[in-house]
């Protein structure tokens, strides 16, 4: 049997605020090279487990990175390791140009001088995310789709091998989300990066996720998208909603 790659690793995972308890995973590991969807409802931790991974929010338990304890690297460190793409833009009137540039701070020196490397990775990630009319513009001059389009650009500047995206097409129409869902699969293709989007959009998250983390009773259940159509698993995490949906996995409505 082959070795698996595993990128995350999480083991004994209980994430608290005011003392309710929002997830508590046993354990879950997430192979190096997939796309995974994050599924649940509202207020179910999805935005709490990705704050968790990037190290932003404080947390129980053991998580590694690339084999390496999340709580005893270097932010610079986790910055190589991990990307993350939140789900509201921010607000800003700097350049494009420059905004990606700052995003090569994992890998630059105490200065921050760009090398010939950096410039490449700027230049690959316009081109990968189409992004070329936009450089030069403020980014408080963009649209919302624009700006989402920017962020993502932005991770991949930051080259990790690990991208965290929470909510990346809000704000996006069915034209640009259509050009997410290529651009996903190349990065996963092309870049063999491992990728975890929270999302909310099931038609998107069918297209593109190898494997699905589905949030059910504050625990995560890890399945692969034919199995999560054909196994109702929809309805109970969504069960508050009384949502129901059929063999392929599409909602039903009465």
């Amino acid at each position: 049997m082959a070795h698996v790659e595993n990128d995350i690793s999480i083991h004994g995972l209980r994430i608290a605020y005011r003392e309710r308890e929002v997830l508590n995973i046993p354990d879950l590991n997430l192979e190096s090279g997939k796309i995974y969807a994050l599924i649940g409802p509202n207020g179910s931790g999805k935005t709490s487990l990705l704050n968790a991974l990037s190290g932003k929010d404080h947390f129980q338990g053991k998580i590694e990175i690339q084999s390496l304890d999340l709580n005893k690297i270097s932010r610079k460190e986790l910055a190589q390791k991990i990307s993350f793409t939140p789900s509201q833009n921010p607000t800003s009137a700097i350049k494009v140009d420059e905004f990606l540039a700052l995003n090569r701070f994992a890998h630059t020196n105490f200065l921050g001088k760009l090398n010939e490397t950096d410039h490449v990775k700027i230049s690959e990630a316009i081109r990968m995310t189409s992004i070329e009319k936009l450089v030069e513009k403020n980014f408080n001059e963009l649209s919302d789709g624009e700006k989402k389009k920017v962020m993502i650009a932005a991770s991949l500047v930051q080259d990790c091998p690990i991208m965290l995206m929470d909510e990346p097409t809000n704000f996006l129409d069915i034209g640009n989300k259509y050009q997410f869902a290529q651009l996903l699969k190349r990065i996963q293709l092309d870049l063999n990066k491992t990728v975890l989007i929270s999302t909310h959009d099931l038609e998107l998250a069918f297209s593109v996720a190898h494997e699905f983390l589905l949030i059910l009773n504050q625990e995560v259940v890890k399945m692969e998208a034919e199995q999560v159509k054909s196994s109702k698993t929809l309805e109970e995490v969504f069960k508050d909603y009384n949502i129901q949906t059929d063999e392929k996995g599409n909602f039903k409505f009465s």
